[in-house]
């Protein structure tokens, strides 16, 4: 109920300020609508809930509805960003499944486990890292140029 209520109300604030103020997010709000439902209650027999399609609404959309609502218009740049969040999510995506198998076995990890849970926890925090540093060059580059 709870839940129901908080995104009837962030889809009226959003629709008041795409009315009044950022026309040109209406097309990524309606992606990022469908995706809310689609991907996280597996619509469709659960055809949007993969990988690919995790990389693409929460990692490229939500980049983009950010570019978006501060410019209100599109740009290639903007696109390549996305892309790249976008790979970032696959990568978190492809990596975090595993990570946590490994880390519901516990103390049970032979030695080979435990370096590849090291793995996958490195390279996690490298993309958590790599998301920071980015949107930190992107700041720098806006503020600097």
């Amino acid at each position: 109920m709870i839940a129901g209520l908080a995104l009837v109300a962030a889809y009226g604030v959003a629709a008041y300020y795409m009315i009044r103020y950022v026309p040109a997010l209406w097309a990524v709000a309606i992606l990022e609508g469908f995706f809310v439902f689609a991907y996280n209650l597996e619509w469709f027999a659960g055809r949007f809930h993969t990988d690919a399609w995790f990389a693409v609404s929460w990692g490229a959309l939500p980049a983009l509805a950010g570019y978006v609502m501060q410019t209100n218009t599109l740009s290639f740049a903007a696109l390549v960003v996305a892309l790249s969040m976008g790979l970032f999510a696959l990568v978190e995506i492809k990596a975090s499944r595993p990570y946590k198998e490994l880390k519901r076995k516990g103390v049970d990890l032979g030695v080979d486990e435990r370096a590849l849970l090291q793995r996958y926890e490195t390279l996690l925090k490298c993309v958590s890292l790599g998301v920071i540093f980015l949107c930190a060059g992107l700041l720098l580059a806006r503020i600097g140029g």
